[in-house]
């Protein structure tokens, strides 16, 4: 075994490690210490709150109809920037789209997106101003404020729950009194959102005198008071004088609360990518203006960069126009990039677990090359970045109000997964036996329809078929509740149904435009069934076969490759034995635990969540076998892509067909058809999502492994590129600090090892 330098490679995992972090094995050869080590039981991810984890709700409002103008929203606490265009949407959504709904409450929920671009400052209040004043012509807005069409990077997506109110009045011209409350969410938190909305609806509509102002400020003033919900944890709530019923917080990553969102460009783009290529353009040694520009362009249109650190690279760009002035330039912009938005933390720096060597023992890992790696007017600016980050770290640590919860995702004690609380038993029931048909139509990311008779039923099934196939998280287009006054509605009814997409509809009209999707499906009661045929086209395929003039019914154009000629017997005993649903609607949550139906859900969830893990397991022991062996390109990779660049399509389906470990056969009727199910799974952005989840947890487990510095370095075999692993290493750092619930451990870690970062910097410059 040849060594390089004074490192040598482990002959059982094959990973380059220091000599003295090694040692002599039976057959004489050398093994690394982690490897001589007895196996240890994977601990959980140790998770905390900062200032930057968002609160329970983000804003709760009170929407009811005027006569003249519709839905108005009016009143929103905390007071948002939304347009007058996005508080009607809003407004709608929180209405039935259809008059489905008898005297009583409703509680739907849906998810709203809106472009912070479009936000009008001048309408920040809590009582909002009248739609009729903001419709005047001296206040329209200019071509350029159009709203935009299609998913960016750049929207916020809220899950928002609200419960709607219709009462019969003769007093009124309309002849019902309509209201609704709303509140919104970065948490996909159903349950709490509708006892938040049962418990205020008490408290301002059935208790005389109530003002919706002071109600809804002192309800968001009690709800921040709450702990922050960090995942897989339970906590026991109260509001205004009532007790919650106990929530466990189902099992989400920190990379995933950075963009909770259901839009499939949203989750693909990273926050900091387009910021990682920019620092690299800037810290090259052969940085040219032409090449930084054409990178700085890609950066101001991404996501990552803000409002205001925009206006400050304008300004510098539109300054440098001779050559003389490049390079100040070229340094200016990179202390803009690497700038920390936060106040600079006081006291000492506080100490560092191992990674003790020393600056100057470490220069040998580095081969000099005929230019310097490092410039010395950039290691000034990043060593000042990297003290920042630093303080910031122990500022966390020091926190009095950190908040601490250990995520046990794996083992017996693991969490729920996103909307498992939801109970979609008895709107499904019609379909139970084709919930295998659905589970492979999620798995190959098909688009799909659901048309149902109410708002409560659309959403909850939605939701329930974007858990169906938990783990994954679904990385594509989550809309269940559309109505016609929607502003994406565009969007989906086009000649070609979006990939990975799921929308709910209660408005027959959508029928005639969703005529074009692969795959329906239609909901509909016992004696309320929506006469969905008749607003289809004479010569409809559709209508000729009467797939919709039946009664719940599923149109798919495809032919199924998962056996189907399971029975929900096989799983729970509840539908087998002839019960029928019942009459009343549920509200979908909060089910009894000892309730049959709460058990035969469950039971559901569990089959569908083993066949997933069965069909991932293959995959997933190719992955992380591929990964550990590339193990060099972890640490230089930070832009969160996953392994998509390092192991290709062709690669996994090879090693599919190869693979001589446990495959899911018994799921597929054919082993070519399993095969062509992965083939069409490697292509959906939920494999990326959760590949990019993969890619994550091997790095982690690669730097928490680290031992020192040294080794980091080592896992580069490249010594002239190996100034590159400094970087990135802060740049891991600064992504950890900045999510909204840090990674505890691996961020102590991180800043461990970056301690020796800016001395060894300073002496490359000089070297």
């Amino acid at each position: 075994m040849q060594p390089l330098f004074d490192a040598v490679e482990c002959g059982a995992c094959n990973k380059v490690v220091p000599v003295h972090r090694s040692i002599i094995g039976a057959k004489g050869d050398r093994i690394c210490t982690s490897c001589a080590r007895p196996d240890v039981v994977d601990e959980p991810i140790i998770y905390c709150s900062t200032a930057n984890t968002p609160p329970w709700i983000t804003a709760i409002g009170f929407v009811h109809f005027d006569l003249l103008l519709g839905q108005v929203l009016d009143v929103l606490y905390p007071p948002l920037p939304l347009s007058v265009s996005q508080e009607t949407e809003v407004s709608f959504l929180c209405f039935p789209d259809a008059n489905h709904v008898a005297d009583g409450d409703s509680i739907h929920d849906f998810v709203f997106a809106y472009n912070a671009s479009e936000c009008d400052a001048s309408r920040m209040s809590v009582k909002r101003q009248s739609l009729a004043a903001d419709k005047s012509p001296s206040s329209a807005p200019s071509p350029s404020s159009s709203p935009k069409r299609g998913f960016d990077s750049s929207s916020t997506e809220l899950f928002c729950s609200t419960l709607f109110r219709q009462k019969r009045d003769s007093s009124i011209e309309r002849g019902a009194q309509q209201k609704a409350l709303v509140v919104m969410s970065r948490y996909p938190f159903p349950s709490v959102s509708h006892q938040i909305l049962r418990i205020v609806c008490a408290e301002l509509w059935d208790t005389p005198g109530s003002d919706p102002e002071s109600t809804l400020k002192a309800v968001y003033d009690e709800i921040c008071s709450w702990p922050p919900p960090l995942p897989t944890n339970t906590y026991r709530l109260t509001l205004m004088n009532r007790e919650l019923s106990p929530y466990t917080t189902p099992i989400y990553t920190a990379a995933q609360l950075e963009s909770l969102r259901w839009s499939e460009v949203n989750v693909n783009a990273s926050r900091v990518a387009w910021r990682a290529q920019l620092v690299d353009a800037l810290v090259a040694s052969d940085a040219t203006w032409t090449n930084v520009k054409r990178a700085l362009v890609v950066f101001l249109g991404s996501a990552g960069c803000t409002t205001g650190l925009r206006n400050a690279l304008e300004e510098i760009v539109a300054s440098a126009v001779t050559p003389d002035t490049e390079r100040v330039a070229m340094t200016s912009i990179l202390r803009q990039i690497l700038e920390v938005n936060s106040e600079r933390s006081g006291g000492e720096h506080h100490g560092h677990e191992g990674g003790s060597t020393s600056s100057g023992a470490l220069l040998h890992l580095f081969r000099r090359s005929t230019e310097p790696p490092l410039r010395p007017d950039i290691v000034c600016i990043q060593n000042e970045a990297l003290e920042q980050l630093q303080e910031r770290a122990h500022a966390i640590v020091s926190s009095p109000s950190l908040s601490r919860a250990e995520c046990n995702v794996n083992g017996p004690r693991r969490g729920k997964h996103l909307f498992h609380e939801l109970e979609f038993h008895h709107a499904m029931r019609p379909h139970l036996l084709k919930l295998w048909k659905l589970w492979e139509l999620l798995i190959i990311g098909a688009p799909l329809a659901v048309i149902s008779f109410d708002a409560p039923t659309v959403t909850a099934i939605c939701f329930s078929l974007a858990s169906l196939f938990a783990p994954l998280h679904f990385g594509g287009v989550l809309r269940p509740y559309l109505t016609i006054n929607n502003r994406e509605v565009d969007l989906f009814m086009t000649e070609q149904a979006p990939p990975s997409t799921i929308v709910g509809v209660t408005n027959p009209f959508f029928v005639r435009k969703c005529m074009k999707w692969p795959h329906f499906l239609c909901l509909s009661k016992e004696v309320d069934e929506p006469a969905t045929h008749k607003m289809m086209p004479v010569d409809s395929e559709k209508r000729e076969k009467q797939q919709f003039k039946l009664k719940n019914r599923m149109f798919c154009s495809r032919h199924y490759l998962v056996k189907t000629e399971k029975t929900v017997g096989e799983i729970t005993q509840e539908v087998s034995n002839g019960r029928s649903s019942p009459s009343s609607k549920g509200s979908f949550v909060d089910l009894n635990p000892s309730s049959m139906e709460g058990n035969s859900m469950r039971q559901v969830r569990q089959h569908f969540l083993d066949l997933t893990e069965e069909f991932l397991a293959p995959l997933k022991i190719i992955i992380q076998t591929n990964l550990r062996r590339l193990r060099p390109f972890f640490v230089m990779k930070t832009d969160g892509g996953g392994c998509g660049d390092i192991l290709s399509e062709d690669t996994l389906l090879r090693e599919l067909s190869s693979f001589q470990g446990v495959m899911p056969y018994s799921s597929f009727k054919t082993r070519a058809d399993m095969l062509s199910v992965y083939k069409d799974f490697l292509q959906t952005n939920a494999f990326r999502v959760w590949c990019g989840e993969q890619y994550e947890g091997i790095r982690r487990e690669v730097l928490l492994g680290a031992m020192s510095l040294e080794e980091v370095l080592l896992m580069n075999p490249q010594p002239s590129t190996r100034h590159l692993v400094l970087q990135a290493l802060q740049e891991q750092l600064d992504i950890v600090i900045s999510r909204p619930i840090v990674d505890l451990t691996l961020m102590q870690k991180l800043s461990a090892l970056c301690s020796s970062i800016p001395a060894l910097r300073v002496q490359l410059s000089i070297s």
